[in-house]
C-alpha cells in the first residue's frame, strides 16, 4: 500500500505543484518585459534556470511514476493511467505521432487484466519506438458489451489493438521475449494475441475476455466514469 500511496501523491499532488511552479514562473518572466533592461535581463536569467529544475523534477516524477504506476491499478481509473502511459511516450519521442482512445473502458477489471492492458501498450510501444522506426502510432482499447446487449446475458470482451506505421516485423525475426511475454500474459487470461506485420507496420491485436457487466461476476468493476 505504500508504493500505491506515493503513486497517488506523486500524480495527484507532485504533478500538479510542479505545473503550477512552471506557470508562475513564465509570468514571472513575462513581467519582468516592464522593468528596465538590466533587471528585466537578471529576472529573466533565474526564471530560465527556474525552468529548468522544474523540468527536471517533472521529468524525474514522470520516471519514478512510471515504475509505481503499475501499483495504483484499480486506485486511479484505468483509462487515466493508460492515457498517461501513451502520454508520456509522446512527451519523450516528440517526432512520433500518438493518438489513443481508451474511453470506453470501465474504472477497472481487476488487478489482472488492467496490468494485462498495461504491459501489452507499454511493450507495443515500445517496440514501435525502437525497432519499427514508426512516425505514428495508435492505441485503442475498448469495452465490447455483451451478446444481445443485455447485462448479464454472456460475457463481454477488451478489444486493444496498437498499431504502427513502422517497417513491420520482418519474416526471419522470431517473436522476442516481449512479445511472448504478451503472448501468454493474453492467453493466460483465455484471450486471443495476433501480430499483423508487412511493409505498412504493424497491429497487435488483443482480445480479452471479461464478465459482462451486471453479471454476478462483474458486478464489481466500476462504470467508466472516474
Amino acid at each position: 500500500m505504500m508504493n500505491v500511496r506515493t503513486a497517488l501523491e506523486l500524480h495527484d499532488e507532485v504533478g500538479p505543484s510542479l505545473f503550477g511552479l512552471k506557470a508562475n514562473t513564465a509570468s514571472i518572466a513575462k513581467a519582468a518585459d516592464a522593468l528596465p533592461e538590466s533587471a528585466a535581463k537578471a529576472i529573466r536569467d533565474r526564471t530560465a534556470d527556474l525552468t529548468d529544475i522544474i523540468e527536471h523534477l517533472q521529468s524525474l516524477n514522470r520516471s519514478i511514476l512510471n515504475r509505481l504506476r503499475p501499483m495504483a491499478l484499480g486506485h486511479v481509473p484505468l483509462p487515466e493511467i493508460l492515457s498517461e502511459l501513451v502520454r508520456e511516450r509522446a512527451g519523450s519521442h516528440p517526432g512520433i505521432g500518438f493518438s489513443h482512445d481508451v474511453d470506453t473502458l470501465a474504472r477497472s477489471y481487476g488487478d489482472t487484466v488492467d496490468l494485462t492492458l498495461y504491459r501489452c501498450i507499454q511493450e507495443s510501444l515500445t517496440n514501435a519506438i525502437r525497432h519499427a522506426g514508426a512516425t505514428s502510432v495508435m492505441v485503442n482499447a475498448r469495452d465490447c458489451p455483451a451478446a444481445g446487449g443485455a447485462a448479464g446475458d454472456g460475457a463481454g470482451r477488451l478489444e486493444l489493438t496498437v498499431r504502427d506505421d513502422g517497417c513491420g516485423i520482418a519474416a526471419e525475426n522470431k517473436p522476442g521475449f516481449g512479445l511472448r511475454g504478451m503472448r501468454e500474459r493474453v492467453q493466460a487470461l483465455g484471450g486471443e494475441f495476433a501480430i499483423e506485420t508487412g511493409r505498412d507496420g504493424t497491429c497487435i491485436r488483443i482480445v480479452i475476455p471479461v464478465p459482462a457487466r451486471g453479471s454476478a461476476d462483474g458486478a464489481d468493476y466500476a462504470s467508466t466514469a472516474p
